[in-house]
């Protein structure tokens, strides 16, 4: 199959497992064609999705369809039109595989559309980055691209990740229960939640979490929050909150795992910042320290500001390298490596 044809108007399990009638190694694996977000989605489905002896997988977003409309896009909400349209036609020949987003936790409690779907697969976990923060690989990232002992951090990765599950979680499960019974209301609140982890960045680095003014204060914005949208809730009639709750708890989600369920892209984008930041000032340390032993310190100040990894890159290299189970989203992978043995 030629990985830049582009595929046509419809798109059928059907027609693609007859393909292969066409192998040209005359094996009989069948191809399976695997649509994605975009291409750091095709990099982290890519890891669960493996050549054998029976299948060989090729993974394609939404602009490598040619599409009726002419539209140039990717995404969750791309594929899924196309899906609705019979555009792509699914089946074992031809799957999705998508980020969750906030559906996951709604579907514990009442089915939403396309959740559960034959042969889409979902994360689970809100979205690919929440797979990166595994917290010891966090870690074990921040120890290695600074050459520092684990011990001798005063601020760890792992340490805030956990904390913000712990301190937001009941927040997160009424935001994901009022996107489903008051959107506008859920939206408005889970912005809010955003712009506080956001403020994270400028996390004193120099203390331990227990003594940061700055986490100090995020907890208090999150108490508040999570008391305003309580009063938000209790306004809708028969609102079924605490059958919701109970949904939740019993499929596992708890204060060590909440964060798989907060906005990817916010989570991963502010511990890293935070990572880049400690990794900085660990390196200027370093370079403060051989300049005073060094005579003529140039040529190793440039070889530690060239080898000095970055630490967004190292913690996803490592992820892609150590094969980690991630909890929720390995139903998925396992399911994945099942159906496709």
């Amino acid at each position: 199959m030629d990985e830049n044809r582009e595929l046509g108007f419809v798109i059928s399990s059907h027609d693609i497992e007859k393909l292969r009638l066409f192998n040209s190694d005359a094996s009989e694996r069948q191809t399976v064609i695997a649509w994605v977000e975009s291409l750091a989605d095709k990099k982290f489905w890519g890891l669960y999705l493996k050549d054998n002896e029976k299948y060989k997988f090729h993974l394609k977003i939404g602009f490598d369809h040619d599409s009726r409309d002419g539209l140039i896009a990717t995404g969750c909400k791309r594929l899924l039109a196309l899906k609705d349209r019979g555009e792509i036609v699914l089946g074992k020949n031809n799957i999705f595989c998508l980020d969750s987003d906030y559906n996951f936790l709604a579907s514990l409690h009442q089915p939403m559309k396309d959740m559960p779907c034959d042969h889409i697969y979902y994360t689970n976990i809100h979205s690919i980055e929440n797979a990166f923060l595994h917290p010891p690989h966090t870690d074990k990232t921040l120890s290695n691209v600074t050459a520092c002992r684990l011990a001798d951090l005063i601020l760890k990765p792992s340490e805030i990740i956990i904390a913000i599950g712990r301190d937001t979680l009941e927040l997160i499960k009424l935001i994901s229960f009022s996107l489903i019974h008051d959107p506008e209301t859920g939206i408005k609140f889970n912005q809010d939640l955003l712009k506080e982890i956001a403020d994270l960045k400028a996390i004193e680095i120099d203390v331990p979490l227990t003594n940061s003014a700055i986490y100090d204060k995020f907890k208090l914005k999150i108490s508040e929050l999570t008391e305003q949208i309580l009063d938000e809730i209790a306004k809708i009639p028969d609102n079924q909150y605490s059958s919701f709750e109970q949904s939740v708890r019993f499929a596992g989600i708890n204060t060590a795992n909440a964060y798989l369920f907060i906005r990817g892209h916010n989570i991963y984008e502010m511990v890293v910042a935070i990572c880049e930041k400690i990794s900085k000032s660990l390196k200027n340390i370093e370079i403060t320290s051989l300049k005073s032993r060094h005579p003529n310190p140039g040529d190793v100040v440039r070889a530690i500001h060239n080898e000095w990894p970055n630490y967004g890159a190292s913690l996803k290299a490592g992820y892609f390298a150590a094969n980690l189970r991630i909890e929720f989203f390995s139903i998925t992978s396992e399911d994945l490596q099942a159906q496709y043995a």
